[in-house]
């Protein structure tokens, strides 16, 4: 369909009922213009319960799937730009999952539940969420430069752990932008550390390649009284996290560290 508006209603739209069964809907190719779908109960179990590819301007409004074949998406969309708002996707692989797509993602009905994921944001898809959001395991999923974009614009991304130096234990875990890529954000940093040299009392020990904090920030510690000093630093052109232990710590132990901070930059 192209240059105009389509409308495809059930006779309940803009409401969540089972009244209106169809298997599923395969939307191609369809725009420029406006694809409208409103009100459907789609029931199949062998594939996506909705599948939009290579189409501008579609909307998809009060829809559900609630079958328990994880296997399958609920809706999918590729290669398009399109909304979803008031929907309730149940028992799916993933509720929502967006490739090379543009979209908004708005108001689920709570209801959406037991999804192995909830929004899967992939191969450079800018993902929109306002309001409630289906539910899964994996709440949100990114993959190959996928985003997800919050109300006020802010962006949020996967786990960091790229780029981190620690010259005397073995790291795990990394840090969480949440906010803008660039400039002010918070940053949550969940960083575990095994220790692989002896390490001395009164000798200062960093992990380096983290944001850069707005000022000095204390940093938690499992065990918390192995070490006087625990704090977020900057060094010009990046964070690093210092330690300083109180007494000699033998190689083998392991410390989980975490904090949440502002950055800068």
């Amino acid at each position: 369909f192209h240059n105009g508006i389509f409308n495809l209603y059930s006779d309940t739209k803009s409401t969540l009922t089972g009244t209106c069964h169809v298997n599923s809907i395969y939307i191609k190719n369809c725009g420029p213009g406006y694809t409208n779908i409103n009100g459907f109960d789609l029931t199949t179990t062998n594939r996506e319960a909705i599948q939009v590819l290579g189409s501008y301007g579609v909307y998809i409004y009060y829809c559900q799937s609630t079958v328990s074949i994880p296997a399958y998406t609920g809706i999918q969309v590729n290669e398009s730009f399109c909304s979803i708002s008031s929907c309730k996707i149940a028992n799916r692989n993933h509720a929502a999952s967006f490739s090379n797509s543009r979209c908004v993602s708005a108001y689920w009905d709570s209801g959406s539940v037991g999804n192995t994921a909830g929004v899967s944001s992939y191969n450079g898809s800018q993902v929109h969420l306002f309001g409630t959001q289906p539910n899964g395991i994996n709440p949100l999923l990114q993959g190959t430069g996928g985003a997800f974009f919050y109300e006020n614009g802010t962006q949020i991304r996967n786990m960091v752990n790229t780029g981190l130096s620690c010259t005397w234990g073995t790291i795990s875990g990394g840090y969480i932008r949440h906010g803008n890529m660039a400039g002010a954000a918070m940053v949550t940093i969940q960083i575990s550390v095994t220790v692989s040299i002896a390490l001395s009392q009164g000798v200062n020990y960093t992990i380096s390649g983290l944001p850069i904090p707005a000022s000095v920030v204390p940093v938690n510690c499992q065990v918390s009284d192995h070490f006087g000093y625990k704090a977020i630093t900057s060094t010009g052109s990046t964070g690093q996290m210092v330690v300083q232990p109180v007494a000699n710590i033998q190689i083998g132990n392991t410390y989980h560290f975490n904090v949440t901070y502002l950055t800068i930059v």
